[in-house]
């Protein structure tokens, strides 16, 4: 019972490390994007992750206009989330490597925001084509989604303009994504082997 009990509180504590490092993130993303600060999601990221950035904001400096305390603050995040397991095993773990593993984490979260904001505009976008959700940017999130994925899909655009009505920046994006995390994947396995 007293390890179901030790199971349980550990995915409890990675489990709101998790979705606190990932809030830090979209807070790291969509002030770096200029999403609208006044979109309801944004706002709900900023009163999320404004207990900690607030005070660390003193400390850290924003540098070319990133926010570089959440970013520290989500590796941070992560680097407790990689070490409660280790922690809970009774183990002990170097620092350096729970630090680099935090780094490849914190890479490929972004990688996945990115990758499912994009399946999300994608999915919206099939909607609107069968009429069951009304075009346009009327609903906060599609907004904010555009938003967060423009700049990543206007240099493809330029490139690669629509053809026939069809747009395969996204797929071409997504395409690339996939490209980034296999390379993480093989210079991890290849870091740790």
């Amino acid at each position: 019972m007293a390890d179901q009990m030790t199971f349980v509180l550990m995915y409890l504590i990675r489990a709101v490390l998790f979705l606190f490092s990932l809030a830090l993130v979209l807070r790291f993303i969509l002030q770096a994007v200029r999403a609208d600060f006044y979109n309801p999601f944004s706002q709900a990221i900023i009163k999320i992750t404004d207990p900690l950035i607030r005070p660390s904001r003193r400390v850290i400096p924003a540098i070319g206009g990133l926010d570089v305390a959440s970013l520290l603050l989500a590796l941070i995040t992560i680097a407790v989330y990689l070490y409660v397991p280790v922690l809970f095993a009774g183990l002990s773990a170097s620092p350096a490597a729970i630090l680099i593993g935090a780094c490849f984490s914190l890479i490929h979260l972004f990688l996945e925001v990115f990758f499912w904001a994009l399946i999300a505009v994608v999915v919206i976008s099939w909607l609107t084509l069968l009429n069951i959700a009304s075009p346009g940017n009327l609903n906060p999130l599609v907004r904010l989604l555009d938003d967060l994925t423009r700049p990543l899909l206007e240099p493809i655009r330029r490139v690669l303009p629509p053809v026939g009505g069809f747009d395969f920046s996204v797929l071409v994006a997504l395409a690339v994504i996939f490209v980034l995390e296999n390379l993480l994947i093989g210079l991890r396995s290849d870091l740790f082997a």
